[in-house]
């Protein structure tokens, strides 16, 4: 299990380093070239990493660091509009309430619509969360889709039938000079996040996911739009899946529990090579997995929230295969590629040099992942950014300035009496009042 009272150390550790690093206020703008690229009109397809998604939720502050927002701030585009939902946004913030015990609350959601649902055209970031790839290009009217699969987001990003009946369609209804794409991660990453219990037919059938791949790309080549898509990260990178340790752990030295044969003891239902993922916490504070000797209720873990060596294998196969489909679509069609798999890979194994800090994959205190333990924190979506800028430059003989990823805010920020505070005044708060004082809440 996760020592709390370690993790309460780290986190306290983390919020002090970032008392050394750089001013976050803006900058000056940017000096921009960019070249062959016509930077009139960009739009963004994808689900809830494109949408800028954290914490759990979309939520306006969150929101304003999306990657492909911080790609149009980059590109210096005037007109780039997304769905704005006011904090605690949809389905609701997760945030750190307490350091002391370290503890992680959810904000009720705010089912509003976004606060420009009047805009009168189709939102540039079409990001839409639990969207699939076939979802692109889906043309089945998207308020009976939002009732069907319980996800509003379609519906209040969509907004309208008279913008196009489909995510492409309406993102070819601006016209656009530069379209990203990343999509098909909700394909396989549904499978994972449910243990391997929820698949959808792509993950089923690598063809039909070329299938919907080629036919997307298609209508994006005939339409001479230029094209920059990305590829499908490593599952084994968030923490999501690598957290919670398959053996108990003594909360009180933070080491496993051993059988008289010194051998660790592994939670009802895991098997060596198991992941047991960050679900996992809530039953495991109820006492499953746990043997009744050791305090547990005797019961196993549920499928849904271990992933087996099996459902891992094939987890990785599918994303192999998705992502020689999606190398291949980008050479036939001269799309760029982004090789988020790689970028992420590089990072999982070196950490990302920032200053003082080394932003890792290490769940709350590696800076790179959100609260959720899937969604890459403010600072991971600028470093997707700068993935995206670099292919832009190399492809178009552009000059977009990367990002400066420490001036972007860090995944913690502390508010007292909901207004925000500096880090430079954390050590001006006294620590035995610190928990009391404080309300940490997450970008």
């Amino acid at each position: 299990m996760i020592n709390f009272k370690k993790l309460t150390g780290s986190v306290l550790i983390l919020l002090l380093a970032f008392i050394g690093c750089e001013d976050y206020s803006e900058l000056d703008p940017p000096s921009l070239d960019p070249g062959e690229l016509d930077t009139s009109s960009y739009v963004a397809i994808g689900n809830s990493l494109t949408a800028g998604l954290k914490n759990n939720a979309l939520y306006e502050t969150g929101q304003q660091y999306s990657y492909p927002a911080l790609l149009a701030e980059q590109m210096m585009i005037e007109e780039f509009e997304q769905p704005i939902f006011e904090n605690p946004g949809l389905p609701g913030r997760m945030r750190v309430a307490n350091l002391d015990p370290f503890t992680i609350v959810t904000d009720p959601p705010n089912i509003s619509l976004p606060v420009n649902a009047q805009l009168e055209r189709p939102f540039n970031n079409l990001g839409i969360p639990g969207s699939i790839l076939f979802d692109v290009v889906d043309e089945q009217d998207f308020t009976v889709k939002s009732e069907q699969r319980e996800n509003p987001f379609f519906a209040f990003i969509l907004r309208d039938q008279m913008f196009g009946q489909s995510i492409l369609a309406q993102a070819l209804n601006l016209q656009p000079t530069l379209l990203t794409l990343w999509t098909g991660n909700s394909d396989i990453l549904g499978y994972v996040a449910s243990g391997g219990t929820q698949m959808v037919p792509t993950a089923q059938n690598t063809n039909l996911f070329a299938a919907i791949y080629s036919e997307i790309a298609g209508v994006l080549s005939q339409a001479n739009v230029p094209v920059v898509i990305a590829n499908i990260p490593d599952i084994n990178i968030i923490p999501f899946v690598n957290t919670v340790p398959p053996v108990i752990v003594d909360p009180a030295t933070n080491q496993p529990i051993t059988d008289p044969d010194g051998n660790p003891i592994f939670f009802i239902g895991v098997s060596p090579g198991d992941k047991v993922l960050l679900t996992a916490l809530e039953y495991i504070n109820q006492g499953y997995g746990i043997p009744a000797q050791l305090g547990g209720n005797n019961e196993p873990l549920p499928d849904h929230v271990v992933l087996t060596v099996d459902e891992q294998e094939f987890a990785s196969d599918v994303i192999q295969s998705f992502n020689a489909i999606i190398a291949n679509i980008a050479d036939t069609h001269g799309f760029g590629l982004v090789d988020i798999h790689a970028a992420f890979n590089q990072i999982g194994q070196d950490g990302y040099p920032l200053g003082e800090l080394t932003l890792t994959t290490e769940f709350v205190t590696g800076g790179l992942f959100s609260l959720d333990g899937v969604h890459p924190s403010s600072r991971g979506q600028a470093i997707i950014a700068n993935e995206f800028i670099s292919v832009i430059n190399q492809k178009f003989g552009a000059n977009i300035p990367q990002i400066q990823v420490g001036t972007i805010p860090p995944s913690i920020k502390i508010a007292e009496d909901g207004v925000s505070m500096s880090f430079r005044k954390l050590t001006e708060i006294d620590p035995s009042v610190f928990s009391s004082v404080l309300k940490l809440y997450t970008y």
